[in-house]
C-alpha cells in the first residue's frame, strides 16, 4: 500500500478515534455511506469481517466504560459508534434494509446499515 494512503487512513482514523492504539487499521465502506468510508482498529488482518468489525465495536464499548452511567449505553457511545463505524441500532435500520438483510450484524443490538463493499487492511511498516 502506498505511503500517501496509509497517511490518509490514518488521518481519518485518528479524526474519529481521536488516538490510535498502534494496531492494524481496517478501512471499510458500505453501500449505504455515499462517499464516507469508516476506520476501525483490529488485532490483525483477517478474512473473519464481521468478527473483526465485533471486535471493534466491543474495543470502542471498552473505551467509553468510564463515562458510561450505571453500565448502560446512553447517547455518548450511540454517537461514538454511529461516527466510527457508522453502527445504529437495529430498530433504526430502513425497513427495506432490514426486509433484504442488507446490514452486518454486531452485537448488543447494534448493526452496520448496507452491504460492506470495499475492505482495506494497513499498518504501518
Amino acid at each position: 500500500m502506498e505511503k500517501e494512503r496509509i497517511e490518509e487512513i490514518k488521518k481519518t482514523a485518528l479524526l474519529r478515534y481521536g488516538k490510535l492504539s498502534g494496531k492494524p487499521l481496517m478501512l471499510y465502506h458500505t453501500t449505504t455511506d455515499g462517499l464516507n468510508y469508516h476506520v476501525v482498529e483490529v488485532e490483525k488482518e483477517s478474512d473473519d469481517i464481521a468478527g473483526l468489525l465485533e471486535a471493534a465495536f466491543h474495543d470502542i464499548g471498552d473505551r467509553f466504560t468510564p463515562y458510561l452511567k450505571n453500565g448502560e449505553l446512553n447517547l455518548l457511545f450511540d454517537n461514538a459508534v454511529y461516527t466510527i463505524m457508522g453502527a445504529v441500532k437495529e430498530e433504526e435500520l430502513d425497513e427495506t434494509l432490514k426486509e433484504y438483510e442488507e446490514y452486518t450484524n454486531l452485537d448488543l443490538g447494534y448493526v452496520i446499515p448496507g452491504l460492506i463493499d470495499v475492505i482495506e487492511f494497513c499498518k504501518e511498516d
